[in-house]
């Protein structure tokens, strides 16, 4: 008879993990959550709005896609740099978001789901090109690990 085999997160890996990995991990099990959410829904599910009076799924990824882009153009550089951490406002954030949306609507299931991917890429690319060191550079407490901290739960 066998023991059963405890299993871990990569098996202990997070262990030898730098605070890099463990944040750029957060971020990327959070994006395959969104992936898997999404994985061969049609268009036409994804057209609906999930409630009277709120976005479709299509709508949501367009917005994603947006803000990806946005972190990346607006605040992935004062972050690493200079430590500067975003400051939205809460009625600039509303306008924002339908402005984001409102740009990218002519885009249909297929390409928002492909904005999306190019999106994220640059993003994940932006990130990893952001010195491992020091590692207090990716905590919450510092603009780097907030940003990604706010992008994961988002």
């Amino acid at each position: 008879m066998y023991a059963p085999l405890e299993v871990t997160e990569f098996s202990g890996a997070r262990a030898n993990a730098s605070a890099r990995d463990l944040a750029l991990f957060r971020l990327e099990r959070a994006r395959v959550a969104v992936s898997a959410a999404i994985q061969g829904m049609t268009a036409g599910v994804a057209n609906r709005p999930i409630a009277p009076g709120k976005w479709s799924v299509r709508q949501m990824v367009l917005h994603l896609a947006f803000w990806d882009r946005e972190v990346l153009a607006r605040y992935v550089e004062p972050a690493a740099a200079r430590g500067q951490r975003a400051s939205i406002g809460h009625d600039e954030l509303e306008t924002m978001n339908a402005a984001g949306v409102a740009a990218l609507e002519h885009h249909d299931w297929e390409e928002a789901r492909r904005l999306l991917q190019e999106a994220r890429e640059r993003l994940w690319e932006a990130l990893e090109s952001i010195p491992a060191e020091p590692a207090g550079t990716w905590l919450p407490d510092h603009a780097v690990g907030d940003l990604i901290e706010e992008v994961t739960a988002h």
